[in-house]
């Protein structure tokens, strides 16, 4: 009898230690330090994403038929149409006729909503932040033949002097040109960066190879 209660005692012993084993594995829970190293990680990752967005947005300017004219900070990827919904919309006067409102606008871009109550006011818009009034005298095509400005040849003070084109585009023409070896004909000037149709119809009577 005596050594039949010491072998239930032994293996009531040992269940006891299965059981406890099984629970402590059942119910193991990663250490805070390990809890602590992930929310670091997860906060890093939170604050790098933010940096990022930040880092990405541009700074324009709208003038003219906006509702509230104004400088703007806007993601880069933002087009014209963007910018005027941001500054308040259209008013009832706003003339786009002469806009690609789905433009992607860049950093120091300057937007011009003329009236349709006025005449043009003949400006041009860079995206180096400058605005030039066109000549007093007359439209780009009334200007004479000998004053014709060469893409190859031109200073970079000589192609500013064309409607729309600023410092920043100038050096892209003259950038473009160097590694291209030379304009072949004008058209070749809407491949520069920062220049498209609107601006090239612009000028395009100014200017020779």
């Amino acid at each position: 009898m005596e050594e039949e209660k010491i072998k239930k005692i032994i293996t009531l012993i040992f269940i006891i230690i299965f059981l406890g084993t099984s629970v402590y594995f059942i119910t193991y829970t990663p250490s805070n330090n390990t809890k602590e190293v992930k929310n670091n990680e997860i906060l890093k990752n939170s604050e790098s994403k933010t940096k990022d967005l930040k880092e990405e947005t541009i700074v324009v300017d709208i003038k003219g038929e906006v509702n509230n004219p104004g400088i703007y900070e806007v993601p880069s990827n933002t087009r014209i149409m963007d910018v005027i919904n941001a500054a308040g919309g259209l008013t009832t006067f706003a003339d786009t006729t002469n806009i690609n409102l789905s433009k992607i606008v860049e950093d120091e871009m300057v937007i011009i909503i003329e009236s349709v109550n006025e005449e043009s006011n003949n400006y041009s818009i860079n995206n180096d932040g400058a605005i030039n009034p066109s000549d007093a005298l007359g439209s780009s095509s009334d200007k004479p033949s000998n004053s014709l400005i060469s893409l190859n040849r031109a200073s970079k003070e000589e192609l500013m002097t064309l409607s729309g084109i600023g410092e920043t585009k100038a050096e892209a023409i003259i950038e473009y040109r160097n590694k291209t070896g030379g304009f072949k004909k004008i058209e070749e000037l809407m491949e520069v960066s920062g220049i498209g149709e609107a601006t090239f119809n612009k000028i395009k009577d100014n200017i020779t190879i």
